[in-house]
């Protein structure tokens, strides 16, 4: 019986400790081809502009898939903390910046955007501001989804479509002022995409309609 007690206070820790890397709502896209990036700060030094220090994605573990470009997290104000809130390498900040470069295809094509992060808002739900700067497009991204964490931390998962695939975003969090919002994970995702042309999509349609009128035809 007190094997079986410790087997099962293990598996508990193991899945709790999975469960801090808060990847849980992953893009559909991700690494559908050569424009997809993806990177995860897990915040585990205090330096800052840190590349990702996330221990999923790249080479042995490195953070990130980027052929663009090393991303940065370009600092935060507020301070950091080793432990906080039963979370190690935890940020306290009102904003926070990230640089990502990435496929810069040009006009013709589109760009998604796809950001979750993990916070704790001083006792409160509210959810930061997140928005994009970049050379052909500024706005705010969409907050698609937000969930309570069994630890008590919230997840919250930003999209944003882009009509230009720029070469390039800084990524800007603004919490909710005057609250000071923890934040302990952040993953970012882009993707460029072509668009078809108007003219594709007329040809795409009327073959739709030929192929309709010859099934008539065959009945």
């Amino acid at each position: 019986m007190g094997n079986k007690k410790l087997q099962l206070t293990v598996v508990g820790l193991l899945l709790g400790s999975i469960a801090l890397a808060d990847d849980l709502n992953p893009p559909p896209w991700r690494g559908s081809n050569a424009s997809a990036t993806t990177q995860e700060w897990d915040f585990t030094t205090g330096n800052s502009p840190i590349a990702p220090d996330g221990n999923t994605w790249g080479s042995g573990g490195g953070g990130y898939v980027n052929p663009f470009g090393v991303p940065q997290f370009l600092g935060a104000t507020g301070g950091w903390n080793a432990n906080k809130l039963g979370r190690q390498g935890v940020w306290d900040m009102t904003s926070m910046d990230f640089l990502i470069p990435n496929d810069g295809s040009g006009p013709q094509d589109h760009k998604d955007l796809w950001i979750q992060i993990s916070y704790l808002a001083q006792g409160t739900n509210f959810s930061p501001d997140v928005y994009v700067q970049s050379a052909n497009f500024q706005g705010q991204l969409v907050n698609t989804n937000t969930i309570l964490m069994a630890d008590g931390w919230f997840h919250s998962t930003y999209q944003i479509t882009m009509t230009e695939c720029p070469p390039f975003e800084r990524i800007h969090f603004n919490s909710t002022s005057p609250v000071i919002m923890a934040v302990d994970e952040v993953v970012i995702d882009t993707y460029c995409y072509p668009v078809p042309e108007p003219c594709s999509l007329v040809a795409l349609g009327i073959g739709g309609a030929a192929l309709m009128v010859r099934r008539r035809f065959r009945r």
